[in-house]
């Protein structure tokens, strides 16, 4: 009888530790599956951003660029007390701007104008900047202010051309009072053979 009850034992602490080995395995399971997740999403997120067309890349860098220079406008402008041209840049960015993102045909037909001056741009990065995206040599460029090309690696002569080449656009833009003026005017500032000229004989 006592041996019988040894053996009921011995079978239940049997049973209790295979039980707790299973639940374990099934924790640890568990966990690297949550642990993997973030990587899943952060695949995603790549693939994301790597299945944009050259045209939405040209466009998307086009209002990036945009962006930086409306902030350094609106910085300088209240600095001065500029009221009316403050007011002027906030309305083409109320107005024109979202209006842009809504015409996806217009995007496109942009990002084509944009493409000599984007080519340019990424030539000087590769040249001056070899470690930095395109993005970010082009805030760089814009933060050094107008005058600041250091050392060439922004323009030449004095000058900074990146930072004089978005600031000029965003000033086309304002010249106009519909946006489909607007919009003509831009692609008359980034389709310049004469600018694009001078800054590839002047800026070597």
């Amino acid at each position: 009888m006592v041996k019988f009850i040894y053996y009921l034992i011995l079978c239940g602490t049997l049973f209790l530790y295979c039980c707790g080995d299973r639940n374990k395995s099934l924790t640890s399971t568990n966990s690297i599956n949550d642990n993997s997740q973030p990587h899943k999403s952060e695949k995603i997120i790549l693939q994301k951003d790597s299945t944009l067309t050259p045209e939405e890349q040209k466009f998307k860098l086009l209002i990036f660029a945009f962006n930086k220079m409306k902030n350094i406008m609106e910085k300088d402008f209240q600095s001065l007390n500029f009221t009316s041209s403050r007011i002027q840049v906030e309305r083409t960015y109320t107005e024109f701007i979202p209006w842009l993102l809504n015409h996806p045909d217009k995007q496109k037909e942009l990002a084509n104008s944009f493409n000599s001056f984007y080519n340019f741009l990424d030539e000087k990065r590769q040249k001056y900047a070899n470690t930095k995206t395109l993005n970010a040599y082009i805030a760089d460029a814009i933060n050094a202010g107008k005058d600041n090309h250091e050392n060439n690696k922004y323009g030449a002569k004095s000058e900074n051309f990146i930072w004089h080449l978005f600031r000029d656009t965003i000033d086309s833009i304002s010249l106009k009072d519909s946006k489909e003026e607007k919009f003509e005017n831009i692609k008359i500032q980034l389709t310049s053979t004469n600018m694009i000229n001078y800054y590839r004989t002047t800026w070597l």
